[in-house]
């Protein structure tokens, strides 16, 4: 563990070589004889016997001084009254780094950290500890381009607020940072004031730069009440990226005009915006007014791009006139972009006047909808011109749909005039598809190994790279224990879920030499682990999942080490790894200085010896033999 500063002491150079002197001056006394001390010749200073010691010294104490350093630019979080106090005492400034070593209770906090003036610029490290009970943001603005919060578990947080509003952080700014957080039952709500965002991450990311990543929500409900309240689980509304946002038996829902939700983001604004690799399983997002978009992925997308959007067991809903659905994307315009949607098992419903619904997207209007495919779903609308699809329900402008696949799956649009169809570019991949009651016919890749009603080997045809899909999220902390103490070895989040529990394991990891699979089932009643009689010859070393209508049933071998891997659709092959920890960083330091200030310590001892040994041999005269030519005795001569 990281030393606190003052907790140990190191002799100063001057300490060290003065105490060397006297040493020097004390040996030099009982070496002296009746030859002039001036005759002897003075040692090099390769010889000095305090050299290596103070070269050692002032080496190992400069190592000391670093992991002295590093270890004072922490701030043990040990309470809520510490924790409260950031950015609002003088001793706990906004720009400091701080570490939680117990788990707080939140609802002994009567303020958020920071202000909206006074905003935290610093870190937040939550060393795998949780916060409970929360009734405001944990932090009112993050910002500054060194602005983190991570590695913190969050559970049975209950804010309403008049403001916009998130349980890590109200709103995010320039270049900071919310990375490897895992929130519980946590319920978000805003009243009826205008723009009041809503989020069980950020209420509202501000810059393109800022970014939240790596984060779980277990449980969760988020509601707005007013016009443009949009609300999400990553964030309500957002410029900047979302990455691996995964949400498990959440509910998302607006009641106002124009108030977007979505799981990733309720509505993403600009070119630079991203929402990459979000996970919904048995999900609902829903709105009830009018221009209220609802998506998985994002409510609506103006400009920026939604990738890798996985949903399972999910509903979007939407009731109002103009309030587009979709998986992938509600609407879509100002030339974004919506690729690689997965639907299993999912239904996308409108009911009101020119509610388009979709998988990739419900409304693309100027943009680009690829690689979306879906399997067991329905898209239906009620309302009048409102158009149902795959690929996308309703077109306009200047717009592009590629490589859609649609498996055992029906779009069905109640209004004689509305459209209802599969888009998917030149040749899409139909098996088993009804559109308003007729049968499609089936192309000729369609169906090829859709045997016996094998899902898996029709995920596998949809996308080879499902086979291998790793439902790992990168948050590193371990699920929170029933006591104080905290596993402190990085391994994964849960992957049992249920809404009739609280049960929580680890998540299910990929790891292609496990040679067993461990089955995890999700379900809106229950959890169960199961081990499958068998591997599927065809492919030792994936990740199979499997999804019917009740449950959701994956499949994934156990994990067997720390490592932290990213979820990555496009490339499941890549991993990143956690960076080592300030307390590992400091105690490698620590080593470090040992080892040379051991090294300097033998130096001296040998370089001491050696110059006492010389002292005696390298006389400017040689002693004269005694008279009687015997051998002198040796012995000190008297002084």
């Amino acid at each position: 563990s990281i030393p606190e500063p003052g907790t140990h002491r190191e002799k100063t150079p001057d300490e060290t070589l003065e105490n060397t002197k006297d040493k020097a001056r004390k040996a030099s006394q009982n070496l002296r004889h009746q030859y002039d001390k001036s005759a002897a010749p003075t040692l090099p200073a390769s010889q000095l016997p305090n050299t290596p010691l103070a070269l050692g010294a002032l080496v190992g104490l400069s190592v000391v001084g670093a992991a002295s350093a590093s270890a004072s630019d922490w701030i043990n979080v040990t309470d809520a009254k510490t924790l409260g106090d950031i950015c609002h005492v003088p001793k706990l400034p906004c720009d400091r780094q701080y570490r939680l070593v117990k788990n707080i209770d939140g609802s002994q906090l009567s303020r958020s950290i920071g202000t909206e003036t006074n905003r935290f610029t610093g870190k937040l490290d939550g060393n795998c500890r949780t916060i409970s009970n929360l009734s405001k943001c944990l932090v009112k603005n993050l910002a500054g381009d060194l602005g983190r919060i991570e590695n913190l578990t969050l559970s049975d947080a209950n804010i309403a607020s008049a403001d916009t509003v998130g349980v890590v952080a109200c709103e995010m700014f320039d270049k900071s940072e919310i990375n490897n957080i895992r929130i519980e039952r946590a319920n978000v709500i805003t009243n009826n004031k205008k723009d009041a965002n809503a989020a069980i991450g950020v209420g509202r990311i501000h810059d393109k730069k800022a970014a939240i990543s790596n984060m779980t929500a277990l449980n969760c409900t988020v509601k707005t009440n007013a016009t443009d309240g949009y609300a999400g689980i990553g964030a309500g509304l957002s410029k900047g990226k979302i990455n691996n946002i995964m949400a498990v038996n959440c509910h998302v829902e607006t009641m106002g005009n124009n108030a977007d939700a979505g799981i990733g983001v309720g509505r993403q604004q600009g070119k630079d915006a991203t929402v990459t690799s979000t996970i919904a399983l048995d999900c609902t997002v829903k709105t009830n007014n009018a221009n209220a978009g609802a998506g998985i992925g994002a409510g609506s997308s103006m400009g920026g791009d939604v990738s890798n959007t996985l949903a399972v067991n999910c509903h979007v809903e939407t009731i109002k006139k103009g309030a587009n659905a979709g998986i992938g994307a509600g609407s879509l315009s100002r030339d974004g972009t919506v690729k690689n949607t997965t639907a299993l098992n999912c239904t996308v419903k409108t009911s009101g006047e020119e509610a388009s619904a979709g998988i990739g997207a419900g409304l693309l209007w100027f943009g680009t909808v690829d690689h979306t495919r879906a399997v067991d779903c329905t898209v239906k609308t009620s309302g009048e011109k409102a158009n149902a699809g795959i690929g996308a329900g309703y077109i306009k402008g200047k717009q592009r749909i590629t490589n859609t696949r649609v498996i055992n799956s029906t779009v069905v649009s109640n209004d004689t005039i509305a459209n209802a169809g599969i888009l998917g570019g030149a040749a899409p991949v139909i098996c088993n598809v009804t559109v308003n009651g007729e049968q499609q016919t089936d192309t000729a890749k369609g169906c090829q190994y859709r045997q016996h009603n094998d899902l898996c080997a029709v995920i596998d045809l949809i996308d080879p790279d499902l086979a291998k899909l790793n439902l790992q999220i990168a948050n590193y902390c371990p699920a929170p224990p029933t006591t104080e103490t905290v596993a402190k070895t990085p391994g994964s989040t849960m992957n049992s879920f249920s809404s009739g529990s609280d049960t929580t394991t680890t998540p299910p990891t990929t790891m292609d030499t496990a040679p067993d699979t461990t089955m995890n089932s999700f379900s809106s009643d229950s959890v169960t682990t199961t081990t499958p009689p068998t591997t599927m010859a065809t492919a030792p070393d994936t990740t199979m999942n499997s999804f019917s209508s009740n449950s959701v049933t994956t499949t994934t071998p156990p994990t067997s080490g720390p490592e932290v891997q990213k979820v990555n659709f496009s490339d499941p092959g890549s991993a990143t790894f956690a960076a080592p920890s300030p307390a590992i960083i400091a105690c490698i330091a620590t080593l470090g200085t040992v080892i040379i200030v051991l090294v300097g310590v033998i130096a001296y001892r040998y370089y001491s010896q050696r110059s006492s040994t010389n002292a005696g041999r390298n006389r400017a005269e040689p002693m004269p033999p005694p008279p009687s030519s015997r051998p002198r005795a040796e012995g000190q001569l008297v002084t």
